[in-house]
C-alpha cells in the first residue's frame, strides 16, 4: 500500500516578513498552481502574520441585491408581443446574471410558460449557472482558501465578514468554507 500526504505542512519555523507576505500574495495571482499551493500552505501555517495581512487584502465584495420586481417584469417581458421587447428583456436578464438565478428557476417551474419563454429561460439558466472563471477572482479566492486552511478564530471571523458580501465568487466561496469549518 502506498500512502501519500496530500496536504503537506509548510515549514513553520521562521516568521513571515512583510516582503515574504507580499511575495506570497503575488504568487497567489499567478498561473503556476504548484507555486500557489506552496504559498497557500505557507500562509495557512503562519496565521499570526497571514490572517491580518489577508484581512487587509481580501475585502468583502460589495454587490447589488436583486430587485425582485424588476426581474419579474423582465421575465414577463420575455412573453411580450413585440420581438424588440423580448430581446431587450433577454439581454437585460443576461446582464443581471446570477442575481436572476432564483427568479428564472421559479419561472421555469410554472406550467403556464409558453414554449418560446421556456426556451429563453433555459438559455438564461445555462448562462446564469456558469461558474465564475474571471481572472480577477483568482487571488481573492485563494486568499479565502488560505483563511479556511488557517481556521483560527480570527480567520473564521474574517470569513464571516466576507460571506456577508454581495453576489460574487469570493462571497459564495467564503460561505462554503464556513460550512465546511462547522463540520
Amino acid at each position: 500500500i502506498y500512502l501519500w500526504d496530500l496536504k503537506p505542512k509548510a515549514d513553520t519555523a521562521a516568521a513571515l516578513s512583510a516582503a515574504d507576505l507580499d511575495q506570497h500574495w503575488k504568487t497567489l495571482d499567478g498561473t503556476d498552481a504548484k507555486k500557489a499551493e506552496v504559498a497557500l500552505r505557507t500562509l495557512a501555517a503562519r496565521p499570526a502574520e497571514a490572517v491580518p495581512f489577508l484581512k487587509e487584502h481580501v475585502k468583502p465584495v460589495a454587490g447589488a441585491k436583486p430587485d425582485a420586481a424588476r426581474i419579474q417584469k423582465l421575465i414577463a417581458d420575455l412573453d411580450a408581443p413585440r420581438y424588440a421587447v423580448r430581446e431587450a428583456a433577454m439581454r437585460e436578464l443576461e446582464r443581471v446574471g446570477g442575481l436572476a438565478r432564483t427568479a428564472v428557476e421559479e419561472a421555469l417551474k410554472k406550467p403556464t410558460v409558453t414554449p418560446e419563454v421556456r426556451e429563453r429561460l433555459e438559455k438564461l439558466t445555462d448562462r446564469v449557472n456558469k461558474p465564475d472563471t474571471g481572472a480577477e477572482w483568482v487571488r481573492p479566492l485563494r486568499g479565502v482558501e488560505a483563511l479556511e486552511r488557517a481556521a483560527t478564530p480570527d480567520a473564521v471571523a474574517h470569513l464571516k465578514e466576507l460571506a456577508g458580501g454581495g453576489d460574487a465568487p469570493p462571497t459564495r466561496i467564503a460561505k462554503e468554507a464556513l460550512g465546511r469549518l462547522k463540520k
